[in-house]
């Protein structure tokens, strides 16, 4: 899912400057692939440059500026991203505490 106000960046440097800072050329573009893997979540107004890699299952937090590639289940948020969690982790929390509501409600009350 991407959500609203997500920038994909088409260069690594903006207003059509080398790093330098000189004024880029027709050889000077650079083309790279920017992908978006399958079940990636990218929350709004986040930013991903030219040429990065959004993990299978990863999610990036909202306003986020990814610079570099996001691993597969990596949690990532801040400017510049930085992996903060791993999503595996809460959707196990998620199922334990799914799984312990189902047996308090199966049997009326909570059992140690």
């Amino acid at each position: 899912m991407i959500a609203h106000g997500v920038m994909f960046t088409n260069g690594l440097y903006p207003e059509a400057t080398n790093g330098d800072g000189s004024m880029q050329q027709d050889g000077d573009w650079e083309l790279s692939t920017t992908l978006v893997r399958r079940g990636a979540s990218i929350g709004s107004n986040a930013t991903i440059v030219a040429g990065v890699t959004i993990g299978f299952g990863a999610l990036v937090g909202a306003g986020a500026v990814v610079t570099r590639d996001v691993p597969d289940f990596a949690i990532v948020t801040g400017v510049p991203a930085q992996v903060v969690g791993d999503v595996r982790d809460r959707a196990e929390r998620s199922r334990i505490v799914r799984s312990h509501r189902q047996a308090v409600a199966v049997n009326g009350s909570a059992q140690s």
